[in-house]
């Protein structure tokens, strides 16, 4: 099985094995796949965003996720005060 990748480079698409593409995790959590190839004298590094459920068995070779950013949680609401503005008349 190959995944295919278009290189804007050479303006053409490359199938590559699935033994050489590498599936990593995005600081937002979404999967990507990336790989290095060499076609036409030149060194190509590839890259493509994967739709979710979209990896390669094979090729599962996740990358440390980064850390929880928010630290109130997930259900947390946040509130804004509505303040008077300067232009706002005292009553």
């Amino acid at each position: 099985m190959s995944m295919t990748f278009y290189s804007v480079q050479i303006k053409e698409s490359i199938d590559v094995p699935d033994d050489q593409v590498e599936v990593v995790t995005m600081k937002n959590g979404k999967k990507a796949a990336r790989a290095t190839v060499d076609r036409e004298g030149k060194t190509l590094k590839l890259f493509k965003f994967l739709p979710a459920g979209d990896t390669p068995k094979e090729a599962t070779t996740d990358t440390p996720k980064a850390a929880a950013a928010d630290t109130a949680g997930a259900g947390a609401k946040k509130t804004t005060k509505k303040t008077a503005g300067a232009g706002a008349k005292k009553a």
